[in-house]
C-alpha cells in the first residue's frame, strides 16, 4: 500500500493530474522509496522459503543490487537542485531563489556605469532603456514568461508587474531579467537583486581553486584609448550622471564628485 502511494505522489502534481508531473528532485526520491520498500518485501519473502533453487537465488543476487543502487537515488535529487528551472509557473534559480507571482522583488543598484542594470532590462515593448531609473525600486510580479536556460550567460526570463519607484511613484511595468547573473555578486558589487547571501550564486569557485597554486601573471598595462575617444567616453558617462542627478537619483554633491573624478581621468 506504502509503495502505491507514493508512486502515485510521485506522478501526480497539485491536483492536476497526469499533465503535470512532480518536480524531478521529488520523484525521483519517492520513486527510489517507493522501489526500496518493495524490493525489500520481496528479499524478505524469498528469503523464507525452506528451499531455494538456482533460479530463486539469482533472484536475490540481483534485487539485492537493485537496492544498492536505489540508496543513490537521494544523492541524485539533491544534485539536480544545481540546475535552474521553471515549473508550474515558479522560477528556481541555480542558488535556490525562488520567483513567483505575488512576489515583490526588490531592485538594488545597477552594476554597470551610472547605475544602469546590466542584467535587468526594460522589455523592447517598453520603449526605453534608462534602467538607471530602476535603483532601490520594486516590482510586484503578475506573471513570468519567456523562460529561456542554456547557461549562466544566456538566461531569461520576461517579468512582468506593477513598478514602485523609490519615490512612491507606480506604473506597470515589463521586465527582461538574466536570473542567474542578477543574483550574483558581480564584479565586487552587490546583486542587482536584493536577496539573502544564501541564495546568491557563486560563480567561478572552480576555477579560482585551481588557479591557487599557479604563480601570479604579471597584469599587462593597460593602453590608453586615443584622445578623441577618452573625450568622448568621458562626456558619455558624464551625460549618464547629469540624467541620474535630473532623475533625483544623486544628489548634486555626489554628480559634482563623480564628475570631477571622470575629468580627472582624461
Amino acid at each position: 500500500m506504502y509503495c502505491v502511494i507514493v508512486l502515485k505522489k510521485a506522478c501526480w502534481s497539485r491536483g492536476d493530474g497526469w499533465a503535470k508531473r512532480a518536480p524531478a528532485p521529488t520523484s525521483i526520491a519517492d520513486l527510489g522509496g517507493a522501489i526500496g520498500f518493495a524490493l525489500i518485501f520481496c528479499l524478505l519473502f524469498l528469503s523464507r522459503k525452506e528451499e531455494q533453487n538456482f533460479v530463486t537465488l539469482m533472484i536475490i543476487y540481483t534485487m539485492k543490487k537493485l537496492f544498492v543502487a536505489i540508496l543513490f537515488c537521494p544523492l541524485i535529487s539533491a544534485a539536480q537542485n544545481n540546475q535552474p528551472g521553471f515549473i508550474n509557473d515558479t522560477l528556481t534559480t541555480s542558488g535556490g531563489y525562488k520567483i513567483y507571482k505575488g512576489q515583490t522583488l526588490s531592485l538594488a543598484t545597477g552594476t554597470a556605469a551610472a547605475g544602469y542594470f546590466n542584467f535587468i532590462k526594460f522589455h523592447q515593448s517598453m520603449a526605453k532603456n534608462n534602467t538607471y531609473t530602476l535603483q532601490n525600486s520594486s516590482i510586484l510580479v503578475k506573471s513570468l514568461k519567456a523562460y529561456k536556460y542554456s547557461g549562466p550567460d544566456n538566461n531569461s526570463i520576461r517579468v512582468t508587474g506593477t513598478l514602485t519607484y523609490k519615490d512612491g511613484r507606480q506604473e506597470e511595468t515589463d521586465i527582461v531579467l538574466n536570473f542567474e547573473r542578477a543574483t550574483e555578486d558581480y564584479d565586487g558589487q552587490a546583486s542587482e537583486l536584493n536577496i539573502a547571501g544564501a541564495f546568491k550564486r557563486k560563480p567561478g569557485q572552480a576555477a579560482i581553486k585551481a588557479e591557487t597554486n599557479k604563480p601570479a601573471a604579471v597584469e599587462p598595462q593597460k593602453q590608453n584609448a586615443p584622445g578623441d575617444l577618452r573625450k568622448l567616453l568621458v562626456a558619455d558617462e558624464i551625460k549618464k550622471l547629469f540624467d541620474l542627478y535630473k532623475a533625483g537619483a544623486l544628489t548634486k554633491e555626489e554628480y559634482e564628485a563623480q564628475k570631477k573624478k571622470l575629468l580627472d581621468r582624461q
